[in-house]
């Protein structure tokens, strides 16, 4: 067997042994998993915020449309749809405005916000608003909010508040700033596990949140004063002789429906709700409660009355995005919204496409191409500054002198072999001025010419004749000879 068999045989053996090693390290140390990837949003969802909003309503029964504008003309409104308007109110025209106000006044509920707080001025609220009796009155700040068996939370952080000069049939007033504070610190701690439950729960009493107990319960009263006793209102159905309230309890309160209240004289928290024939109601009347709407309170969310409808103002619609939707405290308050007309109509969901800017799109998603060309670019731009350095010497001057520029051009001829052309121009200039001071001599050629010209110059008659003739190509020496003799004679002239 030859030396190179061998060598083939025992690489053979050694790739062999190599992947017999690779696959019991593989099997002994790796182990399949899977792994769930989030894909990138395509479409509607993508530049629409109530995509999610949209779906959640159609699995429950609603009839939903969405899109970017009211549009009266071409989609009419029905007398008990309901209209979301997540935009900013102050971007309606006039005709939008008008029709959303004939459509609550025949029936229709409408859900809207109040502008941003970091473009509120005097003169920034919306016609929409002073329609109905709204006034803003500047940012809420951080509202509490206690949904029975969820977490701590607030919202309406990025909200305006608002004041009602108008029937109100549901309010909710924002706790006062230490309240606040404490709550917001101990939704902190109860994150991080420094808190426990029952200190959480104790945190209710600043602004309870109703959680209906079907997709349609009826509507809620929750009118929130901070030296009041809190509890939930309802009237009795319409067979009954009068109204009558009464304080429901935690035994026949169904658990879904169920939200905490505290008192201010330190009272362990309660459990309040209501069974399917009749509500909740509270201690404190209606009219105390509308007294309390309309003197002046801010209030972040309120169900205001108007004509045959109802109109929804919330400090702020964030909590109805599709991320946001996700926390159960969010979800709770949006069935809240659409509670009054529930399966009787459509849900209009408006919505400002978030769809970026051409340039921002770019600047997020295109820099592996506009990197590496605005590096060129820069690169580029540097090559073509100029650099400081040592001063360099001024450029010298333009000279004028005429035998500096003969001088060149003979130079410049005899360089290229024009030496014959040198010559020629220095005895046509001889014989041009023969002609003019003997005309009979410079009519002559030949031996005549060169014995006469040698007679009258006192020259040999051979350098005479050797001057007139062409010097030989490339012989300095007989050109710098010939154009001499020939200078000499003209000036002797």
């Amino acid at each position: 067997m030859s030396r190179r068999i061998l060598l083939y045989v025992a690489g053979f053996v050694l790739l062999a042994v190599a992947l017999l090693l690779g696959a019991w390290y593989w099997s002994t140390h790796f182990e399949r998993v899977e792994e769930d990837v989030d894909l990138p949003r395509i479409g509607e969802i993508t530049y629409n915020p109530l995509y999610v909003l949209g779906l959640s309503l159609r699995e429950t029964g609603w009839t939903v449309d969405m899109r970017q504008r009211l549009t009266p003309d071409t989609v009419a409104l029905g007398a008990r749809d309901t209209v979301l308007l997540l935009n900013d109110p102050r971007r309606l025209s006039g005709a939008d405005t008008r029709a959303l106000l004939d459509f609550v006044e025949g029936g229709g509920h409408l859900v809207m916000r109040t502008p941003p707080p970091e473009t509120f001025t005097p003169e920034a609220n919306a016609a929409l608003l002073e329609a109905i009796g709204v006034a803003l009155e500047g940012s809420s700040g951080c509202t509490p909010m206690q949904v029975a068996g969820e977490d701590p939370h607030v919202e309406f952080c990025q909200g305006q508040g608002f004041v009602v000069d108008a029937p109100v049939q549901h309010a909710w007033h924002p706790a006062r700033e230490e309240a606040a504070s404490r709550f917001i610190a101990r939704v902190a701690g109860a994150k991080d596990g420094s808190e426990s439950d029952d200190k959480a729960g104790d945190l209710a009493d600043l602004a309870p949140v109703p959680t209906p107990t079907r997709p349609r319960p009826a509507p809620v009263r929750d009118t929130h004063a901070p030296k009041r006793d809190t509890a939930l209102r309802k009237d009795v159905g319409k067979d009954a002789s009068k109204d009558t309230d009464r304080t429901a309890t935690g035994d026949d309160a169904p658990a879904s429906s169920r939200f905490r209240e505290r008192s201010d004289a330190g009272d362990a928290p309660v459990d309040a709700g209501s069974d399917g024939a009749s509500e909740a109601g509270s201690e404190v009347g209606s009219d105390d409660a509308e007294a309390e709407a309309d003197a002046g309170e801010v209030l972040v969310y309120a169900r205001v009355s108007h004509g045959e409808g109802t109109v929804d103002v919330l400090a702020d619609l964030d909590f109805l995005t599709n991320d946001s939707l996700a926390e159960p405290p969010h979800v709770t308050l949006t069935r809240q919204l659409f509670e009054p007309n529930h399966g009787a109509g459509t849900a209009h969901l408006l919505y400002a496409a978030e769809m970026p800017s051409l340039w921002r799109w770019l600047f997020e998603n295109s820099w592996m191409a506009w990197g590496p060309a605005l590096l060129a670019l820069l690169a580029w731009l540097w090559a073509r500054t100029a650099r400081l350095g040592p001063l360099r010497p001024s450029p010298p001057q333009g000279r004028r002198s005429l035998m500096e520029h003969v001088t060149a051009t003979g130079e410049h001829d005899w360089r290229y072999g024009q030496g014959a052309v040198l010559h020629a121009a220095a005895r046509e200039a001889f014989l041009t001025r023969l002609r003019h001071r003997d005309p009979r001599l410079a009519a002559l050629d030949g031996d005549l010419q060169a014995r006469l010209l040698s007679e009258r110059f006192g020259l040999p008659s051979d350098e005479i004749r050797q001057a007139l003739s062409t010097p030989p190509r490339r012989d300095a020496l007989a050109l710098h000879t010939r154009i001499a003799t020939l200078i000499r004679l003209r000036n002797q002239l």
